[in-house]
């Protein structure tokens, strides 16, 4: 490595150890269009015969703004480990991050002694990462490259041998100014759900009284409660979701310009799982609203009485001449 240019190139499937097909490429240069992709690599390519060819090569990735000018693209390291042995860049606190503008997809050359070496590294994930200016409508931040390095030694290498490699092109915003509008959505509308069983549980009670169940009234009484819950809270929470879904649904496919993006991918924890719990919720307690209700009105008595008068009889008598 004697730091000689090797020369520009644009950006196609380099990032990814996986095989990108053409229409792949052209998605993952679309905007907002997230790219992702997984296969098994083979580790006997860095064991032995000839490397792969961007093997022990350092890369600088640039992105070309609007004038025409390279602005270089940062790169953060997961598991790096400074010279203290600390990992500032395992946690999200962005201040201490410690990001460098070189990487390498393989290295062979750090561990080699007399022309052979011992370890063998290789980029195992990788994400890059755009995202848009909260401050400026249309315009994105610098964007960014995520690695994470694994190595392997090359003596435990054997045919057959493979890792896992991901890539992801990820096109996000920060989204915790929705989230603050969501939640004080979610709270209103625990309010709502309140007073609307507590004005069922009213006209129940009100048809229901005390003096008419007798020794059943605790139990009809904690029956109707829990039915109105599941019944009342399933069906007005769908409407929630189903109106979320519909918003980033109409300004993120329908918009001509970017407006809003969708949450990170990979932050299933912090983005999506609140929505996938709460359908789950939805889903589970109308079930059991149906199954409460089927188990009531197949328990019911129903008595049909006829209040027919009886027809009157006509005396035969009076109809003698």
């Amino acid at each position: 490595m004697n730091g000689t240019l090797i020369g520009f190139e644009t950006l196609k499937d380099q990032l990814s150890v996986c095989p990108f097909s053409y229409d792949e490429i052209k998605n993952m240069n679309k905007f907002g269009t997230v790219t992702e992709k997984s296969c098994d690599f083979d580790l006997t390519k860095l064991s032995s015969g000839p490397l792969p060819d961007d093997a022990n090569f350092f890369f600088d990735l640039f992105i070309k703004d609007q004038n025409g000018n390279l602005i270089d693209v940062p790169v953060l390291i997961t598991n790096f480990v400074d010279s203290t042995g600390g990992t500032p860049n395992t946690g999200n606190d962005v201040n201490s991050w410690r990001l460098v503008r070189r990487f390498f997809m393989y290295d062979t050359i750090s561990s080699s002694s007399n022309g052979a070496w011992t370890y063998a590294r290789y980029a195992s994930n990788l994400k890059l990462k755009v995202t848009l200016d909260p401050n400026s409508q249309s315009s994105i931040l610098s964007p960014y490259l995520v690695i994470t390095y694994s190595e392997v030694k090359t003596t435990s290498i054997s045919d057959g041998s493979t890792a896992q490699i991901s890539f992801l092109a990820d096109y996000y915003q920060d989204i915790s100014a929705f989230w603050k509008r969501v939640t004080v959505a979610f709270i209103i509308i625990q309010v709502l759900i309140g007073v609307i069983i507590a004005i069922k549980l009213y006209y129940f009670l009100q048809q229901n009284p005390r003096q008419l169940l007798q020794e059943k009234f605790t139990f009809v009484l904690l029956q109707r409660l829990a039915y109105l819950f599941f019944d009342v809270w399933a069906g007005i929470m769908f409407w929630m979701l189903f109106f979320v879904a519909a918003y980033w649904f109409v300004t993120f496919k329908m918009s001509s310009s970017a407006f809003v993006l969708l949450p990170p991918v990979d932050e299933w924890s912090s983005s999506y799982v609140v929505f996938d719990i709460i359908f789950g919720l939805i889903l589970a307690f109308r079930f059991v609203a149906i199954v409460m209700a089927i188990f009531e009105q197949s328990n019911i008595d129903v008595f049909l009485v006829d209040w027919e008068p009886q027809p009157q009889q006509i005396s035969t008598k009076s109809l003698m001449p």
